[in-house]
C-alpha cells in the first residue's frame, strides 16, 4: 500500500526554522542581551530535522534563525498575513509583540545578506521541485515545523491545540497522501487538526510561472512541542 501511494513521488523535506544561527555581526548587536537569545531558541523549531530524519528524500534547510531572515514568509508584506509581526527581511517584533530593538549600525548589511540568502534558498527549492517535475515524477513537499501553545495563543489562536497541525492547500494536495498521514498520526494515538492553528503549506515562489498542477503536493506538518520537548 505504501509503495502504491508514493510510487510516483519524490520527497523534499523543507525545514526553514530549526536553526538558531545568527550572522557574525549579531554578536556585537546583541552582546549580553539574553532575552534576545531566549526568543531565538523559543521561536526555533528545535529538533525537527532529527524527528523526520527517517523519511527518505532531499532536505532543504535554512541555516539561520528565522529572527534574522524568515524564508517561509512572502517578501511582499501585502501578501503576508503575518506582516504585523513578521517582516521577512527584518523582524520588527518577536511572536508576543515585544519590539526587536537593534542598533542600525549593520542594518544595510542585514538587509543585503538576508535578501541574498532568502533568494538563494528559494532558488534552491524552486530548482529541486522543477527537477523532479521535469523527470516525470511528482513532488511531495513536506514543510516541517514545530509550534507551542504559548506562541499560538500570542498570535490569537485558542485551545484545544492538536498534537499535529496539518497544513494543506486544496489545489496542491493529494488526498491519498493526506489520508495516509492522518492514519499514521492515528496509529500513534496523537490528535490532529487540518489548517489549525496554522494553515496552508509552502509553495514554490515561481508557481505562477510554471505549471505544477497535478505535479506537486505540499503538506505542512507542525508538531506540538509538548509531545517531544
Amino acid at each position: 500500500m505504501l509503495n502504491d501511494i508514493f510510487k510516483d513521488y519524490e520527497i523534499i523535506k523543507h525545514i526553514p526554522h530549526d536553526s538558531v544561527n545568527l550572522p557574525y555581526f549579531y554578536k556585537e548587536l546583541i552582546k549580553n542581551n539574553y532575552s534576545f537569545y531566549k526568543y531565538v531558541y523559543k521561536m526555533a523549531d528545535l529538533g525537527i530535522t532529527h524527528l523526520f530524519n527517517n523519511i527518505r528524500g532531499k532536505t532543504i534547510r535554512f541555516n539561520y534563525s528565522r529572527i534574522f531572515c524568515d524564508v517561509e514568509r512572502f517578501k511582499n508584506d501585502n501578501l503576508e498575513i503575518m506582516a504585523k509581526i513578521v517582516k521577512v527581511i527584518l523582524y520588527t517584533n518577536f511572536y508576543d509583540g515585544t519590539p526587536i530593538n537593534l542598533d542600525d549600525k549593520y542594518k544595510d548589511i542585514r538587509i543585503k545578506l538576508a535578501n541574498k540568502l532568502y533568494d538563494k534558498h528559494h532558488a534552491k527549492l524552486n530548482l529541486a521541485i522543477k527537477n523532479i517535475s521535469n523527470s516525470g515524477k511528482k513532488c511531495l513537499l513536506l514543510d516541517l515545523h514545530s509550534y507551542s501553545a504559548e506562541q499560538a495563543k500570542a498570535l490569537g489562536f485558542n485551545n484545544p491545540f492538536p498534537d499535529i497541525c496539518i497544513g494543506i492547500n486544496d489545489d496542491y494536495c493529494d488526498k491519498n497522501i493526506l489520508n495516509y498521514i492522518i492514519n499514521k498520526i492515528n496509529d500513534f494515538n496523537l490528535t490532529y487538526k487540518i489548517n489549525y492553528p496554522y494553515s496552508g503549506s509552502i509553495l514554490p515562489n515561481d508557481i505562477n510561472n510554471y505549471n505544477y498542477k497535478d505535479k506537486l503536493t505540499s503538506i505542512m506538518l507542525e508538531v506540538n512541542k509538548k509531545i517531544y520537548l
